[in-house]
């Protein structure tokens, strides 16, 4: 499987090490993204910020954004069915390449598999922690009796991020988020844009997300762009 390290240049240190924790499983090779840098000063907002009324982003998030969106030109023009997005802090376990082997029998647009999604799996009680469920319905069951589930930790939520540091992501998937990640004008932190646009319109009222994001997942239905995402 290929995997795409979104890396700055003048994060060495890091690239060397995701990049040893990768060479331990053979059936990976390591493609490098270098990442879009949001505090240079040469780093300028795309046009579609401006016109967007869900933005409450930093430079350097609409940066990580877009350097997630060079992944998936790189996953949309591969000829492989799927591939591994990494950002440079992560680490890949012993038995990731028994996870290809899950993925190459199912149809998703994007999976996460990193430690804090998986735990939303585990804490909704559906499958046996070792399996697949998709995240419109780990949200509709967490979201029981749990209105502010992915209100901010700070102000009361009660999980943290999904994180956008480990999934994988099928080719139908990638051309799918390029074509709406401009139009959506970059809304949000990547990981909880993924995850949000793999919920239904029902699973994200029972979330008690927030006004913007609501507004987003009617647009999302509107134009049949939901997610198949699974974790």
């Amino acid at each position: 499987m290929k995997v795409f390290v979104i890396n700055r240049k003048q994060d060495s240190d890091r690239l060397q090490s995701v990049k040893r924790t990768c060479q331990q499983d053979p059936s990976l090779h390591v493609e490098v993204i270098e990442a879009i840098d949001g505090a240079s000063p040469d780093f300028e907002l795309p046009i579609e910020i401006a016109s967007n009324s869900f933005i409450r982003n930093t430079p350097k998030t609409v940066a990580c954004f877009m350097s997630h969106e060079l992944c998936w030109e790189a996953v949309a023009n591969s000829s492989d069915a799927f591939s591994l997005i990494l950002e440079d802090d992560s680490l890949i376990e012993p038995r990731f390449s028994e996870v290809e082997d899950e993925l190459s029998a199912m149809e998703f647009d994007v999976c996460f598999v990193n430690v804090r999604a998986r735990e939303y799996l585990r804490l909704s009680g559906l499958g046996d922690g070792k399996s697949y469920e998709t995240v419109d319905n780990i949200v509709g069951q967490l979201a029981i009796g749990n209105s502010d589930l992915f209100e901010d930790k700070a102000h009361g939520g009660k999980l943290p991020p999904p994180g956008g540091d480990g999934y994988v992501i099928s080719k139908a998937g990638a051309q799918k988020l390029l074509k709406v990640a401009v139009r959506d004008g970059y809304p949000h932190h990547v990981d909880h844009w993924l995850f949000f646009r793999s919920m239904s319109d029902g699973s994200a009222v029972k979330a008690g997300t927030k006004k913007s994001i609501a507004q987003l997942l009617t647009v999302t239905d509107r134009h049949g762009d939901q997610l198949n995402g699974l974790i």
